[in-house]
């Protein structure tokens, strides 16, 4: 991995470049997909449900989040319902992610999904320890967050920012923070500075694992210790974001050996911090600190293909065997599986006299341990073998640059010892071509095939280049010396095939639109001299979904795929496989691909590299949109002719309805001298033909697979369900406004209503007080009368029984009487009246006071109604607002699309004649002739004369042989072979040569035949 130093400049210039790229990314006028550019928090404890959130590209209608492990699932969040719109509303980029308990500590693949596809792969790590999410409000040390041991803190750096954790420490307490951010696919670039409680630097770590740092501390005295983060330019933002774990271990720093046999029972000594049953292993030192060392016996499988994805690694590791080394309580680390016996370095052998001897074939594993380390080997072999010499660290650990030296070692008669070099191999030969590109899968580790020359002692030197002077045991190496084993591997990685300038890398994922084809790109790795035809295939498509195989040649390693969507394809998601198939040694084998995916892309490789990483999976998804237009060139088969030969191959557009475009279509991924003219389709056609003429000389036989582009525009419209969802809001809320209008009118009706009922019942209220004073009045006035007639009548009465014989007294007695009993009735019955009316005045009061109370509560109804229709209307205009911005934005615009075809695959023959023969010898005897048949099959169209002669062979005398010119009409014809007396007896091989002109390119086919002249 290159220093800090020396990618400073360029990271910064880097930096600024890729973030104007990122910010700008919407603006770039091509066929969106999905972009998953950051996640946060980045991990999560077993266990355990997080609240999550991911930022992008491209995220619109994002609801699904899809991991590599099944026991971590993610559902989308949703806002709560509210008064004017009834529906839950997804809460697009928010998810709610839970880890089952069960799920083994490690990092996990995960891929975003939405209305454009499926995303590129992100990182997600679960652990066993207690999780924190960092609120960002730690920048100073007297602001520093409070955490335990045991604890993992999820933050996102800020520009310009430390982020600052307290944790207590009891004197001589060991602690462990490990910082994980560029592992787990974060831009950040981190360093580490723990300082004590007065803010004195203690110490500091960066590049400890790649660009992510760690430290090993101990407490000198019980108190509080505060740990800074930070990025290392400072810069900062979402996609900056890190995981801190506080532990006291296990903590994994190698692994050694670090391959065993294929199929035998291994052991690997651990060496950490922290490990359960470790012991002190004080030989081995890192960053001043001895390490401790413990075991771990593990059965490797017996054949393993390709590399178990269990930690972020290059592309460049997909050629090493590995497989997942579960280590207890920590993230697994990997170990290779060797298919020759694995030896262990011994030292001393840092000088050429001190090389260990070695039994071949055989793998060495190493250490470039401790700093200057020359490693030197030698071994025995015998002229004419052919071994492979293969040094395997790069690829492990990102970080060395190995050179090896190959010397011949002989002695002569008086003892002396002298070194002959062989060879020196560094990089691959063409590993400059390499750096910088899109998919770099290349390594900087030595091959070389190594033909014996002479029988004897041979000496091999290893050493590194990157960084010789390094004091670090996880610099390791594993060196193979083994026989030549042909065979091959199969890489892919999606690809954008429409950017805006050659040194732009977006992020891809394969993403497919109705009548649509999407491609990546494929790469054959061949083994140990493999030169046989491979073909590569496609498995698990959805229906509706196809794949043509590939075909790639003997002298041919890169091809792309196309998947192809009819225009019924439903939209669908889901995993895929891909493998390569091809005959090794007259057995058909079958090896899987090995994906990749896009980590970071940027605006210009040459001001800051592009970063790709393998993944578990491969991930397919098809959407509802229509492409614009679709090309099919020919039909799903290999074309054929020869050279000379033309081969025509229907071309056919599709296009969507408002697609009226022109296109000119160009052939791409073809030789030159295989090219064919462009084809041009007028915007009222939609068909043409493609000549693919071979008639150039420099043209070779061989499969080729290439396809026809069109570069257009297209009328985009980039997100319309959530024109229509918004457009359904807004008549949710329309008519949830007229509905409160409505009830507004009623409700002022019944304030009107409860208004004139109140007043009524004031009236009679009125009515009836009067009534009761007017009774009141005459109840006592009757009351004074009844009280006057009953003392008169007493009196009568009286007057009358003390004269009882007076006649006048009694008829007055008796008159008095019923005068007083008139009155008390008057008298009662006005008491009837005037409590009648005291009880009417009660009702009239009861019922003003009911109408008051109807008319308070209408008038309140009104002003909630009021105060509703004032919030759905504010709400409203909100949505109007949003709804506006959202028309705005998915107007048709205009986007720059490149419409491919499916592969095209064509076979040239070095003929378009075959010859047939007699299978049997032809006999004749010394002296005669033999009339040998000849049948030529004229293919591809050739119909021109042939002329047919005999090879013979070198120094054969006797015989003549006259050449036949076989007629354009003609198929067959005799060669008449005559033999001399003294011609030899025996068999003779002969070739027959059938030589011709196809379009004025020199064509011949031969063919074998045997003579065989008797006494």
């Amino acid at each position: 991995m290159p220093s800090r130093f020396r990618t400073l400049v360029g990271s910064w210039f880097g930096l600024v470049t890729l973030m104007i790229w990122v910010v700008g990314t919407p603006a770039h006028a091509q066929l969106p997909t999905t972009e998953l550019h950051w996640l946060f928090p980045a991990g999560a404890k077993a266990g355990s449900t997080v609240d999550l959130r991911v930022g992008g590209g491209n995220q619109e209608e994002a609801t699904q989040l899809v991991f590599s492990h099944p026991g971590i699932r993610a559902a989308i969040k949703t806002a709560p319902v509210n008064e004017f719109l009834p529906e839950p509303v997804p809460q697009f980029g928010q998810f709610t992610v839970t880890v089952a308990d069960d799920v083994p500590a490690g990092i996990y693949d995960v891929w975003l999904v939405g209305r454009f596809g499926v995303s590129n792969v992100k990182s997600f790590m679960v652990s066993h320890w207690e999780e924190l999410v960092d609120d960002g409000s730690n920048h100073s040390l007297q602001q520093a967050r409070e955490v335990t041991v045991g604890t993992v803190v999820n933050g996102i750096l800020d520009a310009r920012q430390l982020d600052y954790y307290r944790v207590h420490l009891p004197a001589g307490a060991r602690l462990l923070v490990d910082c994980w951010a560029q592992r787990l696919d974060s831009r950040a670039n981190a360093t580490l500075v723990l300082f004590d409680s007065r803010g004195r630097e203690l110490a500091r770590n960066l590049d400890y694992a790649g660009y992510d740092p760690f430290l090993d501390f101990t407490a000198p005295a019980e108190g509080d210790y505060v740990i800074a983060v930070y990025d290392f330019y400072f810069a900062g933002g979402n996609d900056f974001f890190y995981r801190l774990a506080f532990h006291q271990g296990p903590h994994v720093d190698s692994v050694f050996p670090i391959a065993g046999l294929a199929g035998t029972e291994t052991t690997f000594e651990i060496l950490g911090r922290g490990l359960p049953g470790g012991n002190a292993a004080e030989q081995w030192v890192l960053d001043g600190i001895s390490l401790e060392k413990s075991a771990l016996r593990v059965v490797l499988p017996k054949e393993q293909i390709g590399s178990q994805v269990f930690t972020r690694l290059l592309p460049s590791a997909a050629s090493v065997e590995q497989i997942a080394l579960p280590v207890p309580g920590t993230v697994p680390v990997g170990v290779g599986i060797s298919p020759v016996p694995v030896v262990l370095e011994q030292e001393p052998n840092s000088q050429a006299e001190q090389a260990q001897m070695l039994h071949i074939p055989c793998e060495v594993n190493g250490r470039f341990y401790p700093e200057l380390d020359t490693d030197w080997f030698q071994f025995e072999a015998k002229k004419g073998d052919r071994y492979i010499i293969e040094v395997i660290s790069q690829r492990i650990t990102g970080t060395t640059d190995p050179f090896i030296l190959i010397q011949r070692v002989t002695t002569d008669a008086q003892g002396n010892v002298s070194a002959t070099i062989v060879a020196e191999v560094d990089d691959p030969p063409n590993r400059a071509n390499f750096i910088g590109r899109t998919f770099d899968y290349l390594t900087d580790d030595p091959e070389y095939e190594f033909v014996v020359p002479e029988d004897g002692m041979y000496r091999i030197l290893v050493r590194d280049q990157a960084e010789p002077h390094a004091k670090d045991p996880r610099r390791v190496y594993r060196l193979q010396i083994r026989p030549p084993m042909p065979d091959f591997r199969v890489y892919g990685c999606p690809e954008q095939v429409k950017v805006d300038n050659n040194n732009q890398v977006r992020f891809a994922s394969l993403v497919l639109r109705r009548q649509d084809v999407c491609w990546m790109k494929v790469v054959v790795d061949r083994r140990d001299g493999f030169r046989g035809e491979v073909t590569i295939e496609a498995q698990g498509l959805p229906e509706g979904v196809h794949c043509r195989p590939v075909i790639l040649d003997s002298n041919q390693s890169e091809a792309w795929l196309a998947f192809e969507a009819s225009a019924q394809a439903a939209p669908w998601v889901g995993p895929i496989a891909v493998t390569g198939r091809a005959l090794i040694e007259g057995q058909e084998v079958t090896r899987p691909l090995q994906p990749a995916s896009i980590v970071w892309g940027t605006g210009n490789v040459q001001q800051e590299r592009p970063e790709f990483r393998l993944t578990r999976q491969l991930y397919l998804s098809v959407i509802g949109d229509m492409a614009p237009a679709a090309v099919v060139a020919g039909e799903d088969q290999v074309y054929e002719t020869s050279l000379g030969g033309t081969v025509e191959i229907p071309v056919k557009l599709l296009r969507r309805d408002d697609f009226k475009e022109a296109l000119k279509f160009t052939a791409q991924n073809i030789p030159n001298e295989l090219k064919p003219a462009d084809i041009n389709i007028a915007a009222d056609a939609s068909e043409a033909t493609l000549k693919v003429a071979v008639t150039n000389n420099n043209a070779k036989p061989g499969v080729y697979t290439f396809y026809l582009r069109a570069d257009s525009k297209s009328k985009l419209v980039r997100h319309p369900e959530a024109v229509a969802r918004i457009e359904q809001q807004l008549k949710q809320i329309a008519e949830r406004i007229a509905a409160f209008e409505e009830e507004l009118k009623q409700a002022a009706a019944a304030v009107e209503q409860a208004a004139a009922a109140q007043k009524a019942a004031a009236e009679k209220i009125m009515q009836a007080e009067q009534a009761v004073t007017l009774l009141e009045k005459m109840v006592a006035e009757a009351k004074a009368a009844a009280e006057q007639a009953a003392a008169q009548a007493q009196k009568a009465r009286e007057a009358s029984a003390g004269q009882p014989d007076d006649a006048a007294l009694a008829e007055a007695a008796t008159t008095a009487q019923k005068e007083a009993d008139q009155a008390a009735r008057r008298h009662a019955e006005l008491e009837k009246q005037l409590s009648e009316a005291r009880g009417a005045l009660t009702e009239a009061r009861r019922i003003e006071e009911q109408a008051r109370a109807d008319q308070e509560r209408a008038a309140q109804a009104r002003k909630n109604l009021e105060e509703t229709l004032k919030r759905a209307n504010e709400a409203k205009a909100a949505l109007d607002k949003q709804a506006a911005d959202i028309r705005k934005a998915n107007q048709p615009g205009n986007v720059n699309v490149a419409i491919l075809s499916a592969p095209i695959r064509l076979r040239i023959h070095p003929s378009p004649l075959a010859l047939r023969l007699p299978d049997a010898p032809q006999r004749t005897a010394r002296g005669q002739s033999v009339s040998v048949p000849v049948r030529v099959e004229r293919r591809f169209g050739f119909a021109g004369a042939v002329e047919l002669a005999v090879q013979l062979p070198q120094g054969t005398q006797g015989l003549k042989v006259e050449n036949v010119t076989l007629p354009a009409d003609q198929q067959e014809a005799n060669l008449v072979i005559e033999t001399a007396a003294e011609a030899p007896a025996g068999q003779i091989p002969l070739t027959i040569q059938a030589k011709a002109k196809f379009n004025n390119f020199n064509v011949q086919s031969d063919g074998n035949l045997v003579l065989e002249i008797v006494p």
